[in-house]
């Protein structure tokens, strides 16, 4: 097991499959997984895995390619706390160069799962690049018409009573989807054979 954490393991990983004799010797054939444009799991110990905690102070959302410049795109914030206050998950839909605010229960939507560790995370106010945008929304298209969808950095918003709201409707959020797709870099990693 010390030779996986020199390997590049995260200790608590390999602490947890310490359990498993069979389970560590399989892990330990593997490459260990780390997360696009992380430190690896230097911070790590075997009680926590630090390569997702994020430093609220010097976080920044990531373009889908470096040195990416392109403008930032956000929902209409008052669209967004509208279906909100009437009790209605907002969702998204790309419309060339902006998003327009759709409810849930009218339009079938694919739900986004995904790490703020990857780049992703922010609220509605400030939206995400126009890049990720495009790529995430070509995603929803692959699944539902329209390629509407629902995610949390951009039909969340920060303002306190409409954030206890989104947050609140989480769970119907999810189980309404047509589709829960999940965006992770690490799973990009992963081999299935």
């Amino acid at each position: 097991s010390q030779q996986m954490i020199r390997d590049g393991w995260c200790p608590f990983v390999v602490g947890s499959l310490s359990d498993s004799i069979v389970t560590l010797g399989y892990a330990a054939r593997l490459a260990p997984v780390l997360r696009a444009g992380s430190r690896g799991h230097a911070m790590c110990t075997e009680r926590e895995c630090a390569m997702d905690n994020i430093d609220g102070a010097s976080y920044q959302v990531r373009h889908v390619e470096e040195g990416c410049k392109c403008a930032f795109i956000r929902p209409p914030l008052q669209d967004v706390l509208t279906a909100l206050e009437e009790d209605a998950v907002p969702v998204v839909a790309p419309e060339e160069d902006a998003l327009r605010v759709l409810r849930a229960g009218d339009v079938p939507y694919v739900a986004i799962s995904h790490v703020w560790a990857d780049g992703l995370g922010s609220v509605a106010d400030h939206g995400l690049p126009s890049c990720q945008i495009a790529r995430i929304a070509a995603l929803a298209r692959e699944v539902v018409p329209g390629g509407a969808f629902w995610m949390d950095s951009l039909c969340v918003p920060s303002r306190r009573d409409a954030r206890v709201r989104a947050i609140g409707l989480m769970a119907k959020t999810y189980s309404d989807a047509a589709v829960v797709l999940v965006i992770d870099s690490s799973l990009h990693q992963c081999s299935s054979t």
